[in-house]
């Protein structure tokens, strides 16, 4: 009946906790939103365990296992914990002083340090093992399994954005290197690629007033910069072909290139957006159709009910990306939807639909800008590829 009794209160809710709190006293378990704890003192070390404390006839599944400390120590010299439930957090104690503690690399403790540290919070899950294998004996005291509860979600993908921020440093400097070695005509398209990764960084590195990092991994905004680093990624990725036999570029361009093919894959932009056409016209025109249906979006939340302009464009581009996506080449030059593009896009119509865009209002300025941002990079690309005088906005205004 205990066995049962204990078990049920580990799947109870929490709006079990105060039966558990009172119940923790007698059984050295306690149970709060986040974690399980443990006590460790109360259920093995008080009771001599040293060398193994098995909790699963408690309805926990945990085990530590260790071997026999000194006579003065209260504890096992060493342990090691192996449990199902991850390990978030865990107290211990030392059997000569702070002179004598560990440090914690990961999930294992090892060494001897002048600390008076006795807790660590693990990021992330946790571990479902911890090892303590310190110079002299040092021992868990509490251990706190994680509920399940998700709350450390935000702290993961921001870490996760802190990896990605590591790969766009790499390739930027990469990439800064060889800006002198490229023609002339190609360094814009270069330029547009370094700002869009400099764009990711800032943004990876954003903080509130207290310090915190603003952004995680999933955040739209770094997910958009993405889209756009693979983009323009994937245009330099065509016009570098000609420089794979330069020796002295090939690490800064190999850079560039996995780079794209992991954000890819990571987003799941295999099919689609720079996906397996993996033209550069074709991957730039769908940035500039998803972009002109985000706007849309907006604009019809804005309430107002003209699209005109907004379809044309989309009607044209459709059906330029269909002739890109069926040539050989894939070049845009070559398309007689190009040069509808370049007058419907220079009409006045459509310059003035940007302006309003731009004046719309703080609430929707949010939400406008990145969208306009990215349909102007892409824009400034075509522009450059098809060599047509498309009339592009001073991208500094949409930070005004």
């Amino acid at each position: 009946m205990k066995k049962l009794f204990i078990t049920a209160l580990m799947m109870a809710t929490a709006s079990w906790g105060a039966q558990a709190q009172t119940t923790a006293a007698a059984t050295g378990i306690a149970y709060t939103d986040q974690y399980i704890v443990l006590d460790l003192q109360a259920l093995c070390w008080s009771k001599r365990l040293y060398t193994r404390c098995d909790l699963n006839d408690k309805g926990v599944p945990f085990v530590i296992t260790g071997v026999q400390g000194s006579s003065d120590a209260a504890g096992p010299a060493t342990s090691k914990i192996a449990t199902s439930v991850p390990v978030g957090k865990v107290d211990w104690n030392m059997a000569y002083g702070v002179e004598y503690n560990g440090t914690f690399t990961g999930n294992n403790m090892t060494g001897k340090v002048y600390s008076d540290a006795k807790s660590i919070v693990f990021p992330g899950v946790g571990y479902n093992e911890v090892n303590f294998n310190a110079s002299y004996p040092v021992w868990p005291m509490k251990v706190y399994l994680n509920t399940g509860i998700p709350t450390y979600l935000k702290e993961s993908f921001t870490g996760a954005a802190q990896l990605l921020k590591s790969s766009y440093v790499g390739v930027l400097r990469n990439v800064t290197m060889f800006r002198g070695e490229i023609a002339k005509s190609h360094r814009g398209h270069l330029e547009r690629f370094m700002s869009a990764i400099q764009d990711g960084i800032n943004l990876i590195d954003a903080k509130d007033a207290s310090g915190k990092l603003l952004y995680s991994v999933m955040d739209w905004r770094i997910q958009e910069n993405s889209r756009l680093v693979v983009v323009f990624g994937t245009v330099l990725n065509e016009l570098l072909t000609d420089y794979d036999d330069v020796d002295r570029l090939k690490i800064s361009i190999q850079a560039m290139r996995t780079l794209v093919d992991q954000l890819r894959l990571a987003y799941g932009w295999q099919r689609g957006l720079a996906g397996t056409v993996s033209k550069a016209s074709s991957s730039l025109i769908d940035v500039v159709r998803l972009e002109l249906q985000e706007l849309a979006s907006i604009k019809m939340a804005m309430g107002a009910g003209d699209f005109t302009v907004y379809m044309d464009l989309l009607r044209i581009t459709r059906g330029l990306q269909a002739k890109v996506d069926a040539s050989r080449s894939g070049d845009m030059k070559a398309q007689r939807e190009i040069f509808e593009l370049l007058d419907k896009w220079n009409a006045k119509e459509w310059q003035d639909e940007m302006a309003r865009l731009l004046n719309a209002g703080p609430d929707f300025k949010n939400l406008v800008v990145p969208k306009l941002s990215m349909l102007i990079f892409a824009m400034e690309s075509i522009s450059d590829l098809t060599e047509m005088e498309f009339i592009i906005p001073d991208r500094a205004t949409l930070t005004k």
